[in-house]
């Protein structure tokens, strides 16, 4: 059962108010999916912290919730990332809450383009996807795959996912030793490294010696760069690279919505590429994260040799594109079969799903 085409069925016959909850760049989404689909809205709605009277977003009218709610029968969708099941409740408890839908927007448009598991993708990868299924280390990677499967095929928000542990460093997955060469790839202001330095403190802190001798931070866009450089300085084991990971050096075009999304593009900003091979040269890397806006199967060519030489750990991001589920796990086995995959969700919409081959 496909929800967000239940939804527009039932909104299109609707006869009160369609709001949107959330005024920002998700409900944005939300609303031109609804507008793109002859489905009118009426306004969008907040919670009373942050409303202000007589405001408007998009050119319709801001509502306070707890006023809306209190007023009329209104039909809501959910219009920003981060609901609870508790705050889902709550609201559906509501007598004016006259329907909710509470939809994984997020997950359908990671980078902008429908990432949908449809009918035809499932019907030609069905048998791909089970067999990675199998080849899953563990129990707990299958039911996480299986919930980001079932979440992409029929939109439903919430979904199982490692809700106490941290993306890319998952100690139920992952542990690290003495000497750890990183490669960061999508680095964004330095989050990243700064969480691995922490995490291998805590390993060590914690009984088992860890260590990091080098980080090579590629980040693309240059205001992020330059925020890393910034929130870097007192690191001496951070090597800032300014440009995107590929399968070759040169230039490409890069897009950025204003969002935390940004991705290569066929136009836009033209910044300079390389490949983690010539970036690293003879370095021993021991591990590689890439979170790269669906470029990662193509950053993963450019680090054949360093895979087929290092045998580094990868947490690679798999939900930019539905194919990313079947091709990535695909080439990572090609450079070295007994590689154990596992595959962890990070939020409970349907994006900061990563595969680990360890």
């Amino acid at each position: 059962m496909n929800l967000f085409d239940n939804m527009i069925q039932e909104l299109r016959e609707y006869p009160h108010k369609i709001i949107i909850y959330g005024a920002g760049v998700a409900g944005k989404k939300v609303m031109e999916f609804l507008h793109e689909n002859d489905i009118r809205t009426d306004g969008f709605a907040v919670d009373a912290a942050y409303y202000r009277e007589n405001s408007s977003f998009l050119g319709m009218p801001v509502y306070a919730l707890e006023q809306l709610l209190a007023s009329e029968p209104c039909a809501y969708v959910i219009g920003f990332m981060g609901l609870t099941p508790e705050r889902d409740a709550a609201l559906r408890s509501q007598e004016n809450a006259d329907r909710v839908y509470a939809l994984d927007f997020a997950g359908r448009y990671p980078i902008g383009v429908d990432n949908r598991l449809t009918d035809s993708f499932m019907q030609m990868n069905g048998a791909l996807l089970s067999d990675l299924r199998e080849k899953l280390a563990d129990s707990e990677s299958q039911l996480e795959f299986d919930a980001y499967i079932h979440q992409q095929c029929c939109g439903e928000y919430f979904k199982r996912y490692a809700e106490k542990q941290p993306q890319y460093f998952d100690s139920d997955v992952i542990s690290f030793g003495e000497d750890e060469v990183m490669a960061d790839c999508g680095a964004y202001d330095g989050d990243t490294a700064l969480a691995f330095l922490k995490t291998v403190q805590a390993q060590t802190a914690a009984g088992k010696p860890a260590s990091v001798r080098k980080i090579f931070a590629f980040e693309a866009d240059s205001a992020n760069a330059d925020k890393m450089r910034e929130n870097l300085r007192d690191i001496p084991q951070a090597v800032i690279v300014p440009k995107g990971v590929y399968d070759h050096s040169g230039v490409l075009h890069f897009s950025a919505d204003n969002t935390t999304n940004s991705m290569v593009a066929e136009s836009g900003i033209e910044i300079p590429v390389t490949t983690i091979d010539e970036t690293v040269g003879d370095e021993n890397v021991t591990f590689i994260k890439m979170d790269i806006e669906g470029s990662e199967l193509k950053a993963l060519h450019g680090a054949e040799k360093t895979i087929l030489r290092c045998r580094p750990k990868l947490a690679v991001c798999v939900y930019h594109r539905p194919e990313d589920l079947v091709t990535i796990p695909q080439y990572i086995l090609s450079l070295h079969p007994d590689y154990r995959l596992y595959f962890r969700n990070y939020r409970t919409e349907g994006v900061e799903s990563v595969i680990y081959a360890i």
